[in-house]
């Protein structure tokens, strides 16, 4: 019964339209640039950091990249990473970042 009451549309009820997405046009988005050395550098690293890690899933996501994918392709690019491993881009740098400090250590 109640199914029926939400999916019948009566004469009253519209579907519901998405918004109108308007672009300024004046203003090109920027694109992320990959380039862990130069993010490194802004203040936004540390801020990406601590979010990764808060993911209860990252350490189990971190030893899986490591074992199976970093150590057979280290030149990975963060973007390849995150398409193998269906997380985000941060995400993959974080990883990345964290695999080259602790194998030049």
């Amino acid at each position: 019964m109640k199914q029926a009451r939400l999916s019948d549309l009566s004469d009253d009820d519209s579907p519901i339209q998405p918004p109108e997405i308007v672009s300024s046009g004046s203003v090109p988005l920027p694109m992320l640039d990959t380039n862990i050395a130069e993010l490194k550098r802004t203040y936004f690293w540390e801020i990406l950091v601590e979010t990764v890690k808060r993911n209860p899933l990252y350490p189990n996501i971190a030893g899986y990249a490591w074992n199976n994918i970093l150590n057979n392709n280290p030149s990975i690019t963060p973007k390849q990473l995150a398409s193998l491993l269906s997380i985000s881009l941060g995400e993959a740098m974080v990883i990345i970042d964290e695999f080259v400090t602790l194998q030049t250590h």
